[in-house]
């Protein structure tokens, strides 16, 4: 055995719980280490090529005997993972971009969630794709048995058709592919993020994919976390990659997978209600493993966009609202300008920010701000 290649607590929690094993195998030699799986009678749940890993369940043993195959590189839990929703628009100034006509047409925008209802905000009003994707019951007609997901796309990409425009998305004209990868309870194991993930890599030229928000999280057991090593190679592959960082805020170091990452782009919450714009206490804070986190802030508390129901609207606070600001804001800077890379996108958001006075661990940059990205884009 080769303890070295095995997140420690991965084997502390099964074995004291006498559970089988689900984890991930990431190798060297992909077809080499499928064939020596199979020969060890390990149980490969699901195949992830990008990641050159596998999905498995087994026993103690077989993870261990595993750890001994040569191609074997790391062997990490994959955890539960659920949405981010703890207890806007005009603030990030997102009509000035809109009053230029950049509203984020032709940039697709990928929701990893719960869903998304039939609203009327996705279906009237301003003229978009929309694909869907189930990856939990695998229906084929959208919906959303949570409610979760379709607040998080109306935040992105909602049209404002059946509120006049006061509720639109940050990036209306944006098409939107929602792929369902969360239960009705807001759940699901990190193995089906995955999936979509996979999903989102051969697709994304098909559906020109070049944003996907994450309003969920996991607590991260390393810095080389599944989710996070995921997300990054979406991010690698020229996807704009943005991620909450979670709600168990004032704690340090509190920074849920896959927002740990340093390549990705992690976003908190702060409270915009009143004239003082404060942090939001349930904003996650970092560092997080020796990385300052979150990247940038948007509003969280007590916003107002889409509900799953006939009601039409709904209001959530979290900071899985805040990831779709920026996931909008985002899709707008490539609306404007489509050959920018993930990592220009990130450094445009990140250093044309509002400077909120915080701790950066807190806030990261600073608040994000559209007019000054306004002001940058008609220099383009």
């Amino acid at each position: 055995m080769d303890l070295s290649k095995i997140d420690p607590s991965l084997l502390c929690v099964n074995i004291l719980r006498e559970e089988p094993l689900n984890c991930a195998i990431f190798v060297d030699d992909y077809l080499k280490s499928e064939i020596e799986l199979k020969l060890s009678h390990i149980k490969v749940k699901k195949k992830f090529p990008f990641l050159k890993a596998f999905a498995v369940c087994g026993n103690v043993d077989d993870i261990l005997s595993a750890s001994e195959l040569k191609s074997v590189k790391l062997i990490l839990s994959v955890v539960k993972v659920s949405y981010l929703m703890n207890r806007a628009k005009g603030l990030i100034f997102a009509d000035e971009l809109h009053s230029l006509g950049i509203c984020g047409q032709g940039v697709g925008v990928a929701v990893i969630d719960t869903g998304c209802f039939c609203h009327l905000d996705f279906m009237l009003g301003r003229k978009k794709k929309v694909t869907f994707v189930d990856f939990i019951n695998g229906e084929k007609m959208m919906y959303d048995d949570n409610g979760h997901g379709t607040f998080v796309c109306g935040v992105l990409a909602g049209s404002g058709f059946s509120s006049a425009g006061v509720y639109s998305g940050v990036a209306p004209q944006s098409d939107l592919i929602v792929l369902k990868a969360l239960d009705e309870n807001g759940q699901t194991q990190g193995i089906k993020v995955l999936e979509a993930f996979d999903w989102v890599l051969g697709h994304c030229k098909e559906c020109n994919i070049r944003v996907v928000c994450l309003s969920f999280g996991a607590n991260p057991l390393t810095r080389f976390d599944a989710l996070a090593l995921g997300a990054e190679a979406l991010w690698d592959a020229g996807i704009v990659v943005v991620s909450a960082v979670g709600n168990d805020g004032p704690k340090l170091k509190s920074v849920k997978s896959p927002a740990i990452s340093p390549k990705i782009i992690s976003v908190g919450s702060v409270d915009t209600q009143s004239e003082v714009i404060k942090m939001a206490d349930f904003s996650s804070r970092g560092p997080s493993f020796d990385c300052v986190k979150p990247d940038i802030v948007a509003p969280g508390v007590n916003i107002t966009s889409l509900d799953n129901s006939v009601k039409l609207f709904t209001k959530m606070t979290g900071t899985s609202v805040s990831a779709p600001f920026v996931a909008g804001a985002a899709a707008l800077l490539l609306c404007a300008n489509p050959n920018l890379t993930p990592n220009e996108v990130k450094a445009k958001l990140i250093y044309n920010t509002v400077n909120l006075g915080f701790d950066s661990n807190e806030c990261g940059m600073g608040l994000v701000n559209l007019k000054k990205l306004f002001t940058f884009t008609k220099k383009m």
